[in-house]
């Protein structure tokens, strides 16, 4: 049933959202796995090429099974670091032409 209050309902969804974030986290250790920093923490495919069934920011709203089975196919790193890997993978990556 949806709430009358339109903004206590955006509230109940922000707050489960940023809940279901921490549990999936918590379930990746709770820091960077390359510098071990807990600030600025995203979620990283360890493969870029890898066939991907759920897109990170899709996957805090599915069913916790689901999210779970995408979930191991990523690291956490802070933005420094994915930036980092970013960079790295595009120059691995470019055509040349």
């Amino acid at each position: 049933m949806p709430y009358l209050d339109k903004d206590l309902q955006k509230d109940f969804q922000r707050l489960w959202m940023q809940k279901r974030r921490q549990f999936l986290i918590d379930l990746l250790g709770g820091k960077c796995a390359k510098c071990d920093s807990t600030e600025e923490l995203q979620f990283d495919h360890l493969d870029y090429n890898q066939a991907k069934k759920l897109a990170i920011n899709k996957i805090l709203s599915y069913q916790v099974s689901k999210a779970k089975e995408e979930i191991k196919k990523c690291q956490l790193l802070c933005t420094p670091c994915k930036n980092i890997k970013m960079l790295e993978w595009q120059k691995e990556n470019q055509t040349s032409e």
